[in-house]
């Protein structure tokens, strides 16, 4: 049978028993609680620099839609520019196209004004000689000038 002495040394045994027991499930939920908390602290960081990587990531994406953006711009500015100048080209062209017509038809008015008013000299409808033939030239020649003289100064008054 038990003993008093033994009953308050198993008593003692058993206390002693429990207390490291629940001292081993202390320590093991301090360090379960650590670990957790390391664990947690851990995520904490990793989330924080891949947030840190996604504002990275998208100042660096903004920075370049900014540069495609601007070299769109200066494509669409240069393409424009070279629009323009070649319509300006074509302009200038048709108005030298228009000049030019404008001073043919001003030289075949003028020609036929002459020849409206000339009036050969005797001879020279069918000449008989060179030397006829080059008199009758030379005096076309000098009336067609003094006639454009004249017709000029007429027509730009």
């Amino acid at each position: 049978m038990l003993r008093p002495n033994n009953i308050k040394s198993m008593d003692a045994t058993v206390k002693l028993i429990l207390q490291i027991a629940a001292g081993i499930l202390l320590a093991a939920t301090v360090m379960g609680i650590g670990s957790l908390l390391v664990t947690y602290l851990t995520v904490q960081s990793i989330n924080e620099t891949a947030k840190e990587g996604v504002e990275q990531m998208n100042r660096i994406s903004q920075q370049h839609q900014a540069k495609m953006e601007a070299q769109r711009q200066a494509q669409a500015a240069e393409a424009e520019r070279k629009r323009q100048a070649q319509l300006a080209a074509q302009t200038r062209e048709r108005q030298r196209k228009a000049e030019q017509q404008a001073r043919a038809e001003d030289e075949r008015r003028r020609q036929a004004a002459f020849e409206r008013q000339y009036d050969a000299p005797e001879g020279c409808e069918n000449p008989e000689s060179e030397r006829q033939f080059i008199e009758c030239a030379n005096d076309k020649i000098r009336a067609r000038r003094e006639f454009l003289g004249t017709y000029t100064l007429t027509a730009q008054q």
